[in-house]
């Protein structure tokens, strides 16, 4: 089953989905990306839970710069991991530039809220 979620391209946020791989991209500054995010983010996981998807990818690499907002919504994205039954749980791989020092550091980090569900990749 494919992973769909309508594209959304506002304020410097990119988020779409290709061959099954979910991109956020762009300049992630503005004052709430939630407003921005989180309807995607939403889709996303519904479409995940409707289809019984148990592992997803997400390409962050080519986010040139995130805020702190736009951590939070991230990081929220996977605290939710642990609140669903075990039957729904789903792993997530991100995928990052190794040269933007601070995709690694903060993977590193997220990584540590659940090692066993969140994994992190050098592309």
């Amino acid at each position: 089953m494919e992973i769909y979620a309508k594209p959304v391209d506002e304020d410097g946020i990119m988020m779409q989905i290709e061959n099954g791989i979910i991109y956020i991209s762009g300049y992630i500054k503005c004052s709430n990306p939630g407003r921005i995010m989180k309807p995607f983010i939403k889709e996303v996981q519904d479409n995940i839970l409707k289809n019984e998807i148990k592992s997803i990818k997400i390409n962050i690499s080519n986010i040139k710069y995130l805020n702190s907002s736009g951590i939070k919504e991230i990081v929220n994205w996977a605290l939710k991991l642990d609140r669903l039954p075990d039957n729904q749980k789903y792993s997530i791989t991100f995928l990052y530039n190794s040269e933007i020092a601070w995709q690694e550091t903060f993977l590193s980090s997220l990584v540590c809220l659940n090692s066993d569900l969140i994994k992190k990749e050098a592309i």
